[in-house]
Order: C-alpha cells, then sequence, then structure tokens
C-alpha cells in the first residue's frame, strides 16, 4: 500500500488516510461505541472486568499542591515573565545578583496578585526569556534564583 493511502475493505479501492466513508458506502470509523469491540473502559465484549483497586482512604489521599496562604504552586508556568528584570537588555555587561534577586522577588510578586505562588523552578523558567538557557551566565542566574527562593 502506497504512502498515505489505506485500502476500503469492501471494495479494495485505495483512499486517503482521513477518509471517514469509501464510496462504496464502508464506514472506517465506527459512529457509536456500541458498534466496537471494546466497551469504554476497554473491556472486550464477554470477557469480565478486572477489579476495581481499592480507593485510598482519605488520610491516604494526596492534597493539592497547594503554596502559602492556599495558593497553587507552578513549576512550569505559561506565556510570557511578568516583568523583565531591572536593566534587560544589557548592553556588554552582565546582571548583578542583586538584579537578579530583585527580579526574582518581583515575578513572585506578580503571580502573588493571580493567587498563584511561582516555585523557583518557575522563576528558572521565565529566565529563559532573558539568559541563553545553553550559556554559563543562564546557569549562574538559576543558582542564584535558587538559592534565594529556596
Amino acid at each position: 500500500m502506497p504512502r498515505g493511502l489505506k485500502e476500503c475493505p469492501n471494495c479494495r479501492k485505495s483512499v486517503g488516510l482521513r477518509t471517514q466513508k469509501c464510496e462504496c458506502g464502508h464506514s472506517f470509523y465506527p459512529t457509536k461505541l456500541a458498534d466496537t469491540t471494546a466497551t469504554a473502559g476497554g473491556i472486550v465484549a464477554g470477557s469480565t472486568p478486572p477489579p476495581d483497586p481499592d480507593p485510598p482512604a482519605a488520610e491516604e489521599r494526596q492534597p493539592a499542591l497547594r503554596g502559602s496562604e492556599g495558593r497553587e504552586v507552578v513549576h512550569v508556568p505559561a506565556g510570557k515573565p511578568p516583568c523583565k528584570p531591572e536593566g534587560h537588555p544589557w548592553e556588554g555587561s552582565k546582571a548583578s545578583d542583586d538584579q537578579i534577586v530583585r527580579w526574582a522577588e518581583q515575578v513572585r510578586a506578580a503571580g502573588w496578585t493571580k493567587d498563584t505562588e511561582y516555585s523557583a523552578e518557575a522563576v528558572c523558567y521565565f529566565a529563559r526569556y532573558f539568559w541563553d538557557i545553553n550559556g554559563p551566565e543562564y546557569r549562574r542566574v538559576r543558582e542564584v534564583v535558587i538559592k534565594a527562593l529556596c
């Protein structure tokens, strides 16, 4: 069978991979769950379902990840950083440790206004926008942020 095609089992005609219904009327995708050989649980018809595992007791359940004052903890943030480091972009000079710490604290504070707590890892993730992740400066920034926020 050529790449990008499939064969209709009724008329043996070659059709495109995304074809849902052949000209002969054969449907490649069932329209109802009852038409399939498996149920929603993934069990083949006629077989016995596996036993349900014992649900953990209430005291064994993991609580949702919450930071101080019940804020949601974010480790991998979405979107752009909430603020830029002071003096960015730097012309020939590097950011000082104090500038990095102030920026990390500003990022954390910006999260608090959204009822979110950015972890040190999240702040390091935001640092990728301003420092080359493969460079030695990023590694230094990462060390300063983790030391300041942990």
